[in-house]
């Protein structure tokens, strides 16, 4: 098959979040499977790293958006998996300093900008004489796609014949914006509609992918339960329970050649399950570099995250008192909410020594981070899936977490019965609340003094499998299936009833 990944993100050149680590991943197990792989990524200018890999084809495509004839450079890289990156460049559209915007406010031109790159990742597959026989897009920003497509149809029927794909990484986020830009997209009115991008007087672009795409993924089982439902389905709850015989949850997988303690370059020494005597040599090294205490015994937690509610980075601010005088530190790297900042800050303030506070990302401190803690934290209210628990788990870092999306499927709670069977792999709290948190915190501390149990522990958390290979498969099930004319391939136009359960098909 020859499969088009369109995302916004690419852990080799641009990274924000846990998108950029699956695009760089999945697409080379589709290469490895025998299958023709193109990703298509924008060209940021500033905010993008390595892109002296990418060379200028001296090619152009065109799009349109606001009025006018957009012209975008394509640049290409070949990864070493074989797999073809083709990045659009626009400096105007993607020169910012930023990927979706700054001061934690998105960028104003936003829906032109998407607009504009998923018009110009449609006119490459005519320019380059290549049609994808799957379409595999992410999130909202190139959810416009179907309508792309269709748009396209009506001029070059092989867009017509493109399965569509389109995995849900977190619902939350679904590009909405005020109907008075639609001019700017460059689509014909007909698709201003309830079917499309209407979403209740505004443009919806999640909606489009929702309503339209043959098949719906997301990132964990739980997680495609969970959007099914009221608390967690942000407004399509009920289109998603009509579609539920065409959405799967799979799980991410993670790159076991870059997340890997036997081999990960950032690290100072290396182990495994096996022989872990590496790890302590990590966990120093991690103490020295934080100012940490370096006494032995003193168990360390570990956190890594975007710094929002949602993380449950108030959670772990609410308790930090508390966890020190439980008699464990802290490390904790990210960066987000200006309030939570300064409140980390003034924990590191309160407590020099026991707690170090770094904001920003940093890619190696991030390894050393799960190398070296023996606890991570991770209590998010949701989490579709989630990556930082699964390199946890890898390291032999025992994490907490709350019940929630891939939280649910990837961590066995240290309960009697796991314990004594052996398959406990960390901490799990039904709640997110300061308490719930605080309570696992003292359980894991209490477990950590029965070094026994916890190398037990650590040993079953390695031995998890995270690996892509199977995810890989799954997808690729769901591609053939659709190729070969299955279930779930019927033509986008028929499921215009894919409502909300209330009647409306808004």
């Amino acid at each position: 098959m020859n499969i088009a990944f369109v995302t916004a993100e690419h852990a080799l050149f641009v990274k924000v979040g846990g998108l950029a680590d699956v695009a760089a991943a999945l697409p080379a197990h589709f290469r490895a499977a025998g299958h023709t792989v193109r990703v298509y990524v924008p060209y940021y200018a500033a905010a993008a790293a390595n892109l002296h890999l990418a060379w200028d084809t001296r090619q152009f495509v065109t799009a349109h958006a606001a009025g006018r004839h957009v012209h975008l450079g394509v640049f290409h890289h070949v990864t070493a998996d074989n797999v073809d990156v083709y990045l659009l460049r626009h400096d105007e559209l993607f020169g910012h300093a930023g990927v979706y915007g700054e001061g934690h406010h998105g960028y104003a031109d936003n829906l032109q900008r998407f607009a504009v790159f998923q018009q110009a990742v449609l006119e490459h597959f005519a320019v380059s004489n290549w049609m994808p026989d799957v379409l595999h897009f992410h999130d909202w920003h190139t959810a416009l796609l179907p309508a792309y497509c269709a748009a396209r149809a009506d001029l070059d029927g092989r867009y017509g014949t493109i399965k569509q794909v389109f995995t849900i990484h977190n619902l939350g986020f679904q590009g909405v914006f005020d109907p008075a830009m639609y001019w700017m997209l460059n689509l014909p009115g007909r698709f201003y509609h309830p079917d499309w991008v209407e979403h209740f007087s505004s443009i919806n672009c999640m909606k489009c992918a929702l309503m339209q795409a043959h098949h719906l993924t997301t990132v964990s089982p739980t997680y495609a339960r969970e959007i099914q439902t009221p608390a967690l389905g942000f407004g399509f709850d009920g289109i998603l329970r009509a579609r539920q015989h065409e959405l799967t949850g799979i799980l991410n997988g993670i790159d076991t050649r870059v997340w890997n303690p036997a081999v990960d370059a950032y690290l100072p020494a290396h182990y495994s399950a096996a022989n872990a005597v590496g790890k302590a040599r990590c966990k120093q090294a991690l103490l020295k570099e934080l100012g940490l205490r370096a006494r032995p015994g003193l168990p360390l937690c570990g956190m890594v995250a975007r710094l929002t509610q949602q993380k449950g980075v108030d959670l772990v601010i609410a308790v930090m008192d508390d966890i020190v005088a439980a008699g464990a530190r802290v490390a904790v790297l990210g960066s987000g909410d200006r309030g939570m900042e300064e409140a980390l800050r003034a924990c590191a303030a309160r407590h020099p020594g026991n707690v170090a506070v770094r904001i920003g990302f940093d890619e190696r401190l991030a390894h050393l981070i799960e190398a070296g803690a023996d606890i991570f934290l991770m209590p998010s209210r949701f989490e579709p899936c989630g990556l930082n628990q699964m390199y946890s788990l890898a390291y032999g870092t025992l994490p907490i977490v709350h019940r929630a999306g891939g939280l649910a499927d990837t961590v066995v709670d240290a309960d009697e019965q796991a314990l004594c069977n052996g398959t406990a792999t960390g901490f799990v709290i039904d709640e997110p609340t300061p308490y719930a948190l605080l309570e696992a915190v003292r359980y894991a501390l209490a477990l950590y003094e029965d070094r026994a149990a916890w190398r037990r522990m650590r040993r079953a958390a390695m031995a998890c499998d995270f690996s892509w290979e199977k995810s890989a498969r799954e997808y690729l099930r769901i591609f053939e299936r659709l190729v070969q004319g299955g279930k779930g391939a019927e033509s986008p136009e028929l499921r215009s009833d894919a409502q909300d359960g209330s009647g409306m098909s808004h």
